[in-house]
Formats: C-alpha cells, structure tokens, sequence
C-alpha cells in the first residue's frame, strides 16, 4: 500500500498557459484544464465557477487548492482527453483499480469527503484525475524521474 501526504496548500496562479482537459466517462463529460509544468502537471477540474486544482510535489504527496475563476477560458490548443478508468475504486481516504489491490493508495486525509462536501459534482472526476496520478504509468514515471 502506497501511504499520500495530503496537503491543502492556497496557492493562487494565474490562469494561463492552461491546456483545456475533457474528462469522459460514457456519455458523461466534465471540464477541466491541465497546466504543464517542469515536472508533474497541474490539474484543474470546473464545476461551475469552483474548480480544484490537484498536483503531487516532488516527494508524491497530493496537494490541493480550490478557488473560483470567471468560467470563460478561451483555448487554442487541442484537448486532453481523460477517459475514466472503470476498474478505479475508492474509499474515503483510499483508492485502488479491481485486480490490483495490493496497489492501494492510502490518503492521510479522507480527501474524497472534503471534495464531497464543497461540491459533489467534483468527486467523481477528482478520482479519475487522481488515478492518473497515482496509478498511470507514464505519470509515476515522470515523478521517479526527478
């Protein structure tokens, strides 16, 4: 089992340099954005004019930030696309894909309540984004690499 640090840290940026992100899972699509970084990527997930910001530092640990934004971003580069990853499970402070469970992640917060709590519409993408970071291999690979 792989134990997250997680961290609310306020950390207000400026919205630029966003590549807009597509989160699917069937017919369903939620917005998002990803801003590229020297190492591991920042992602932001909108729900009106909330969204959360997610991203690991160089140590693997989640940190995480919500704010409001105007909800009109204009973009001139191709989206990202996030196909939701089926086999994900999780807990209120774990997550795991079925078949792998030995793979768990633990979280030392119950991270899914609190995103629970200030919007509901953001738990369900926050657990594909967070699937990218923690159980995608081309992502693990960019964090190993530092």
């Amino acid at each position: 089992m792989e134990n997250v640090r997680v961290y609310y840290l306020n950390h207000m940026d400026g919205m630029g340099r966003l590549i807009p992100l597509l989160i699917k899972e069937g017919e369903k699509i939620w917005n998002g954005a990803v801003k590229t970084r020297i190492y591991n990527p920042m992602y932001y997930i909108f729900s009106g004019s909330l969204y959360l910001k997610l991203w690991k530092d160089k140590k693997g640990n989640l940190l995480y930030f919500f704010d409001n934004h105007y909800p009109i971003n204009f973009y001139n580069d191709e989206p990202e696309v996030l196909i939701a990853d089926l086999h994900l499970q999780w807990g209120v402070d774990t997550m795991w894909r079925i078949g792998e469970e030995e793979k768990k992640v633990k979280f030392s917060i119950p991270i899914f309540d609190v995103i629970r709590k200030v919007d509901e519409k953001l738990w369900r993408p926050t657990a594909y984004v967070l699937g990218k970071l923690y159980f995608d291999s081309s992502t693990k690979q960019n964090a190993e690499q530092e």
